[in-house]
C-alpha cells in the first residue's frame, strides 16, 4: 500500500550504485527488487526516517509538499500522516534511548544494503523503531522532533483546509479546474493578483495551488496534481492551453494600463 503513496525513484536503487549516482531530492530509495518478501510497512519506515532525521528541519514543509504533490493517492497521503506518522513522533521522544548493542533478528540471512532475510521477510535495522530511539537520543534531537511535529500537522491542517470543496461560502467555478489555474496565473502575470513566493523572489507554485484551492469550489474535485501543472508557465499543460486560448482571441492587458 505505501509505495503506491509516497514517491518512490523509478530506478531501482542498486541500479543507481552501480551507476553511482544520487536518488533524486525528496524521492525515497527504490527496494522493490526485494518484493514480495519485503516487511509490508518498509516504505513508512522509509518515509518516517527521511522525514525526521535525514532532511533539514527546513526542508520538512519542502519535502511534504513534494511526496505530497506527486502522491497518486493524496487523500491517504493525508491520513497515513495524521493516523501513522504523527503519533509515531511522540512514541519516538517518549521511548529515546542510545542503543550500541545493535539489532538481531532470528536466524537472519544478511543481504546488501543492511537488509537481512528473518522468518521469510526482508527488513532493515537501520529503519527500525530502536534505530529512530537511539538516533534521537544520541543526537538530543526530541525538541527537533517536536518543532517538526508542530511542522508537518500545520501542513496537514491546511492541506486539509484547501482541499475542502464542499464549503458553500466560497466562490462556484463553473468551468475545467485547468482554465482556472490558467486564468489564476495569467491575473498573477499581469499583476492583477500578488502570489506567494519563496526566498528566491520565485512563484511558489505548491503555495499558489493550494491558495486557489481553498478560495473556489467546483462540481469537479480541485485537485493539487490537477492545478499546479496549469499555474507553472514552463510545464507542456501550461503551454498547450495558452496556445488554446490564444487561438480564441484571448488576451489580459497589463492591469498598470488600465485606467
Amino acid at each position: 500500500m505505501y509505495q503506491d503513496v509516497f514517491t518512490i525513484d523509478n530506478l531501482l536503487f542498486k541500479d543507481r550504485k552501480e551507476k553511482k549516482e544520487s536518488v533524486p531530492q525528496y524521492m525515497l530509495k527504490n527496494f522493490s527488487y526485494y518484493q514480495p518478501k519485503l516487511e509490508k510497512e518498509f516504505y513508512l519506515k522509509h518515509f518516517i526516517r527521511e522525514l525526521l532525521f535525514e532532511i533539514d528541519i527546513l526542508e520538512v514543509k519542502t519535502f511534504l509538499e513534494f511526496q505530497f504533490g506527486n502522491s497518486k493517492h493524496q487523500d491517504k497521503f493525508l491520513d497515513i500522516i495524521t493516523l501513522k506518522v504523527l503519533p509515531k513522533i511522540d512514541t519516538i521522544i517518549d521511548h529515546a534511548q542510545a542503543s550500541f548493542t545493535g539489532n538481531s533478528y532470528y536466524n537472519e540471512i544478511p543481504l546488501e544494503d543492511d537488509f537481512v532475510e528473518t522468518e521469510g521477510v526482508i527488513k532493515n535495522p537501520n529503519y527500525d523503531d530502536d534505530m529512530f530511539y537511539h538516533l534521537t537520543a544520541l543526537g538530543r534531537l526530541r525538541n527537533d522532533l517536536a518543532q517538526r511535529k508542530i511542522i508537518i500537522s500545520d501542513y496537514v491542517a491546511t492541506m486539509h483546509r484547501s482541499r475542502n470543496n464542499n464549503n458553500p461560502e466560497l466562490l462556484k467555478w463553473s468551468g475545467k479546474p485547468s482554465h482556472l489555474a490558467f486564468l489564476i496565473r495569467q491575473l498573477v502575470d499581469q499583476g492583477y493578483i500578488e502570489a506567494p513566493r519563496g526566498n528566491d523572489k520565485e512563484i511558489n507554485l505548491s503555495a499558489l495551488t493550494r491558495n486557489v484551492m481553498a478560495s473556489f469550489n467546483c462540481e469537479k474535485e480541485l485537485k493539487f496534481n490537477t492545478l499546479k501543472p496549469f499555474l507553472d508557465t514552463e510545464s507542456d499543460q501550461y503551454f498547450k492551453l495558452n496556445e488554446n486560448f490564444k487561438k480564441q482571441k484571448f488576451r489580459l492587458p497589463d492591469s498598470g494600463l488600465l485606467g
